[in-house]
């Protein structure tokens, strides 16, 4: 069995850091290879998608990185020249996204269906990134 990891020596801690999502942006299959070969070089999808890396939230904001026709993607912290400052690779992001806005579009649905009298309803931002499952938080920022 074969297994890929990034693995450190004396690294600590060994638990994944949080990251807020702000932007997915889907790349051609031949410019997310690009990337992923040729990380620190300058690219215009950084430079146009380019998102405010510290808030004041106590989170680092990131772009996700998602090819066309691949499973994974990168999380990456955009520095001010189109190069990512930091970025990692995210196995199966196209997966943890589609999981996330499955369960934003039930929630709105089932809202809709259990609070319509009339044919017409409203789902609004706050209830929908306050829902317990955490449906929309990160997700609906995109």
């Amino acid at each position: 069995m074969r297994i890929r990891a990034e693995m450190g020596r004396q690294r600590a801690p060994l638990w994944l850091h949080e990251y807020q999502v702000d932007k997915v942006v889907e790349l051609p299959d031949v410019a997310f290879a690009s990337f992923m070969i040729q990380p620190l070089d300058s690219y215009d999808f950084i430079r146009d998608n380019r998102v405010e890396p510290h808030q004041g939230t106590g989170l680092n904001h990131c772009l996700l990185l998602l090819s066309d026709d691949r499973t994974d993607g990168a999380l990456v912290q955009c520095g001010d020249d189109g190069r990512a400052m930091y970025a990692a690779y995210v196995a199966g992001a196209r997966d943890i996204v589609q999981a996330r806005l499955d369960r934003a579009v039930d929630y709105i649905v089932r809202q809709a269906t259990e609070n319509t009298s009339n044919g017409s309803w409203c789902v609004y931002y706050d209830k929908l990134e306050r829902e317990p499952s955490g449906t929309a938080t990160a997700w609906m920022q995109c």
